[in-house]
């Protein structure tokens, strides 16, 4: 599953000219500076991103599910 590794920081300059990856996870901390690494783990925050609720979908969500408790 993308994002399974632990938490990431995307950072990137202005202009998208550079791009780097801080990664925590059970490997310990580390930078990813080199393609293709970094735009694997950009394209697997944009499928996290595609997949996930809105803000307001997930407050309904949650609402329901208090109310069900």
């Amino acid at each position: 599953m993308p994002g399974s590794t632990g938490p990431s920081s995307l950072l990137e300059t202005e202009g998208r000219k550079g791009q780097l990856v801080y990664v925590e996870g059970q490997g310990g901390r580390y930078f990813l500076s080199e393609q293709p690494d970094v735009g694997d783990t950009f394209a697997r925050y944009s499928t996290l991103r595609a997949q996930a609720f809105t803000p307001e979908e997930t407050a309904q969500i949650i609402e329901q599910v208090a109310r069900e408790l």
